[in-house]
């Protein structure tokens, strides 16, 4: 039987609500490490020049980093969260129904001045593909979702997302603030909770960059 082509019929169609549901058991530890990593960037920012001197975009090269090593070491032997790299896209296979990346996210003023959260997306064909939904080779054939986080008030907050990504550009068919612990609203439907879990157990992955490195990590 030939592998799928296209993987929107799964999850109801990448719908919120189903995404949500299929993602929420591994949401506390996906949100924890991200948290935790950006907390550790805030520590290193006040006590080391080094990290004062970053920028955003040199401060979420940091962080992917870090989140890419976290994620590998904290998902180890973990069957509920895999982490996986396949062609230099890392990934994190969720509750062997969904597939996380972690990206960087920014708000884009729009000509009529509305704004938006985006991606850095580069239209790569391995990036079209990979948001596109479609299938390929090593990748496990189950629907692409983010955890995104955006930086805000010169890198002294910072707010995480479940998205989707619109395909190969760098805007979201939609997204959910996951911050709290309590539920996570957007418009799209009623506010939502889960339980959440102890600190210790939080774990990780992520990815994105500025444009000129986001070809090289998908």
């Amino acid at each position: 039987m030939d592998r799928q082509f296209f993987l929107f019929d799964l999850l109801g169609e990448l719908h919120p609500d189903q995404v949500m549901k299929t993602v929420e058991p591994a949401l506390p530890r996906l949100r924890g490490l991200v948290r935790d990593t950006f907390d550790d960037l805030l520590i290193r920012r006040h006590s080391d020049d080094a990290f004062a001197w970053m920028d955003e975009g040199e401060s979420a090269w940091w962080m992917w980093t870090q989140l890419r090593h976290r994620a590998k070491d904290d998902f180890h032997g973990e069957p509920m969260l895999v982490y996986r790299r396949v062609k230099q896209q890392d990934f994190i296979v969720v509750c062997e129904e969904a597939i996380v990346v972690f990206k960087k996210l920014r708000n884009k003023t729009n000509r009529d001045g509305t704004t938006e959260l985006v991606t850095s997306n580069c239209r790569t064909k391995q990036n079209m593909d990979w948001w596109g939904q479609r299938a390929i080779d090593e990748v496990p054939d189950l629907p692409r979702v983010i955890v995104g986080y955006e930086f805000r008030h010169e890198l002294t907050e910072m707010h995480c997302y479940l998205g989707l990504p619109r395909g190969s550009n760098a805007t979201l068919q939609w997204h959910r603030e996951i911050d709290s612990p309590q539920g996570f609203e957007d418009g799209f439907t009623e506010e939502r909770t889960f339980e959440e879990q102890p600190t210790e157990d939080f774990g990780f992955e992520i990815e994105e960059l500025d444009d000129s490195k986001s070809e090289r990590f998908g």
